[in-house]
């Protein structure tokens, strides 16, 4: 059985947070971020990262960190955040611990 997940980009789960936090819809989302409901639903789909002014939008406004928002190269986009082998851990949306070992 494939994972759903895979079929998303890196921003796909903090979007979904995002979404419930701006009043559970894209329509609200796209509100804050000055777009319409379609364009939150292209980002949904979308394989590439959140554009930086959205996250920025979306941080400031919902609180969600860039660091969740871009989780594979939020570092790269804001050099003032410290890389993940500055402070040890992973992007938490890069690691997957049930390749070999589906439950």
């Amino acid at each position: 059985m494939t994972d759903q997940s895979d079929n998303y980009g890196p921003s796909h789960r903090a979007l979904k947070k995002a979404i419930v936090l701006a009043g559970n819809t894209q329509e609200a989302l796209a509100r804050i971020l000055g777009v319409t409901q379609p364009a939150v639903n292209k980002m949904l789909r979308s394989r590439a990262p959140l554009g930086t002014q959205h996250c920025v939008r979306i941080m400031k406004t919902l609180g969600i960190p860039r660091e969740e928002l871009r989780p594979t190269d939020y570092w790269e986009q804001w050099p003032d955040l410290p890389k993940p082998s500055d402070t040890g851990t992973a992007p938490k949306a890069c690691v997957r611990t049930d390749v070999n070992n589906p439950s």
